[in-house]
């Protein structure tokens, strides 16, 4: 009717109908798939020799996960933006719950399970996405700030110096992933995005290649 959309209560009304259209779900799913690039999930893969238990089948169980965490929180959960961040709890299926480590889960089918709200919580912390920001045989602290800084905090930062070299030496023994791109903040060409990237990104130090919660990084805590 003309004017409808014009109080608050109208404009209300109309939101809810059209939540309740079958439609709505696949228009969220999209959203997080495009935010998320889940799409990568498809090609995603870790090292053979570090990570055995990784291969294209997690990698869709975890994407399944991620999907299904979402969808509870929206469609079934009460839709709060701190139950998707701060949710302690996630989806898995007894293969999944196997390689990180949960107990209690057997079949094929995805089930609710409660996490340590200690060592895991919400979206952000999702074995699925810290497993799809991150190289194949070790954590990404550039990548996973990166991400909070794009897709969450919606900032923009400039292209790195064409002469800077983007190569990240290997790991030695005994040297933790922040020891190794220390590099980045001690270059003063370097540090004026990486003291924006690389301190979130070293915030999710706890989580492996794979997504696992660890307390140790190459030997180092």
């Amino acid at each position: 009717p003309d004017g409808e959309l014009r109080t608050e209560e109208g404009l209300e009304a109309r939101a809810r109908a059209m939540l309740d259209d079958e439609r709505a779900i696949d228009g969220v799913k999209s959203f997080f798939r495009q935010w998320l690039d889940l799409d990568r999930m498809g090609t995603l893969s870790k090292s053979e020799e570090m990570f055995p238990e990784f291969d294209g089948e997690v990698a869709t169980n975890l994407r399944a996960s991620i999907e299904a965490f979402i969808e509870h929180v929206y469609w079934e959960g009460d839709g709060r933006l701190d139950t998707l961040l701060l949710g302690s709890f996630m989806f898995v299926n007894e293969d999944l719950a196997e390689i990180y480590g949960i107990d209690g889960v057997s079949g094929d089918a995805f089930q609710r399970v409660e996490v340590d709200a200690s060592e895991r919580r919400g979206l952000l912390t999702h074995p699925g996405l810290m497993a799809l920001y991150a190289k194949d045989d070790s954590s990404d602290p550039i990548h996973r700030g990166l991400f909070v800084r794009t897709r969450l905090l919606c900032q923009e930062l400039p292209d790195p110096p064409n002469d800077v070299d983007l190569v990240i030496p290997p790991p030695q023994p005994g040297q933790s992933t922040r020891e190794r791109f220390a590099e980045h903040t001690a270059n003063p060409r370097c540090a004026q995005c990486h003291q924006l990237v690389d301190p979130i990104g070293f915030g999710f130090e706890n989580y492996d290649a794979i997504g696992r919660f660890r307390t140790m990084d190459n030997g180092v805590e």
